[in-house]
C-alpha cells in the first residue's frame, strides 16, 4: 500500500523467522526489508520483473540497519519504505520498521546500483527517481566505505548453495548477511543483541564457490566487529562489514 510516496507492509513474524530467543532473527527482517523494497520498486515501474526484460536490474552495493528491539513470534510489524535520492552512482532507499502500536523499532538506509546485465557495467540513474523521490531519511547517516581490519582473529567456511543463488545467478545479498553474523563466538551472541549492522557489498559470488566469512572485535570498541567476506580461491573480498552488539539480559 502507497501513500504520500511511502509504500507500507505488514508482515505476521512466522515460527521460521525466530531466532534461538524466539525474536526475529536479524536475517529475517533484512528479507522484510528487501520484499518490501521490490513491492515498492515495482508499483512504481523498475521492480526485477520490469528491468530483467531491458537486461537491468539492481543490486545492493550499501546497507546500514539500526535495531531498537526484536518482535516475538506471532507479533505483527509494518515497514515503510521509501526512495530518498541519489549519491553519484547510488540509488538511496530508507525503512522505517514499526510494531503493532506504532512504535519504531528498527531503520535502515540502502543505497542501489543499477546494472547493465548484458555488459556488466554500471548505468547512471540520470533523473529517473526524481518524480518519486521523497526528501525524508529514516537514518541520518552517510554510507561510506567501511575500514579493513589489519588482522581477523575468527573464521567460518561457507559454501555457496542453490538456494543462496538469486535471479541475478549470484549470491543473495541476505546469505551475505548470515555469514557475517556467524562468524562472531557464540560467547558474544549468547549475552549481546545486534543493535546495529553496515555492510559495503564490493562482488558477487557464484554457485558452489568456496567462501570465508571472518571477523575481529573493534580495537576501539569491544562490542562492535569488523567483518570480511572473502573467495577462498585467491581471496579476493566480497564484501566487508561492521556490527554493533548490546548486552542483554538473555531469557
Amino acid at each position: 500500500m502507497q501513500q504520500n510516496g511511502i509504500w507500507s507492509e505488514t508482515f505476521r513474524i512466522r515460527a521460521d523467522e525466530m531466532d534461538r530467543r524466539g525474536k526475529l532473527s536479524p536475517p529475517a527482517l533484512f528479507n522484510y526489508l528487501q520484499e518490501t523494497a521490490g513491492r515498492h520498486a515495482a508499483s512504481l515501474g523498475f521492480g526485477v520483473h520490469r528491468l530483467l526484460e531491458q537486461q537491468r536490474n539492481w543490486m545492493l552495493s550499501r546497507f546500514f540497519m539500526q535495531i531498537d528491539s526484536y518482535p516475538r513470534y506471532g507479533e505483527e510489524i509494518t515497514v515503510q519504505t521509501w526512495p530518498c535520492g541519489v549519491d553519484r552512482l547510488l540509488a538511496l532507499r530508507d525503512f522505517l520498521v514499526t510494531d503493532a502500536g506504532g512504535t519504531v523499532i528498527a531503520r535502515a538506509t540502502s543505497g542501489w546500483l543499477l546494472i547493465d546485465l548484458t555488459a556488466r557495467r554500471i548505468l547512471r540513474l540520470g533523473n529517473m527517481l526524481d518524480p518519486y523521490t521523497i526528501n525524508r531519511r529514516a537514518v541520518d547517516r552517510q554510507l561510506n566505505k567501511l575500514p579493513h581490519p589489519p588482522e581477523y582473529t575468527t573464521q567460518k567456511e561457507f559454501t555457496v548453495r542453490l538456494n543462496d543463488i538469486d535471479v541475478n545467478q549470484h549470491t543473495n545479498s541476505v546469505a551475505y548477511l548470515e555469514w557475517l553474523l556467524e562468524a562472531v563466538p557464540l560467547n558474544v551472541q549468547g549475552t549481546h543483541s545486534l543493535v546495529s549492522l553496515e555492510v559495503n557489498y564490493q562482488s558477487e559470488a557464484l554457485y558452489n564457490e568456496p567462501i570465508l566469512s571472518l571477523a575481529c572485535p573493534d580495537e576501539n570498541d569491544r562490542n562492535t566487529w569488523l567483518h570480511g567476506i572473502h573467495k577462498q580461491a585467491g581471496g579476493e573480498e566480497l564484501a566487508r562489514a561492521r556490527s554493533s552488539w548490546e548486552a542483554q539480559a538473555i531469557p
